[in-house]
């Protein structure tokens, strides 16, 4: 799916899953409200590939695993290095950390 693809019916389309362990840089595109009080982040890779992952809720903000960066204040369209895992089961992603990108 394409950027221009993201939105449905002019509701946000949330991308498929990131499913590989990798550190990467990669864009904010937009964020999407979940329903497990999470906020699910998409983002779009070096190579124009888009996926989502998902930022759970810490308190009183929404951030990876490892880091302190609240992902319902920041802008879109900002870079970020994004560490990411999968569960021992492998069969969901994990959102370790991210550094801003200037």
């Amino acid at each position: 799916m394409g950027r221009d693809e993201i939105f449905a019916h002019g509701r946000l389309a949330p991308e498929p899953f990131i499913v590989e362990k990798a550190i990467l840089k990669v864009k904010l595109i937009n964020r999407v409200w979940g329903k497990r009080m999470n906020l699910i982040c998409i983002f779009e890779k070096e190579d124009g590939e888009l996926f989502s992952a998902v930022a759970w809720r810490k308190g009183h903000s929404y951030s990876p695993r490892k880091s302190d960066i609240d992902f319902s204040e920041v802008s879109n369209n900002t870079f970020w290095e994004c560490e990411f895992s999968i569960t021992r089961n492998g069969q969901n992603s994990l959102w370790l950390s991210a550094k801003e990108i200037t």
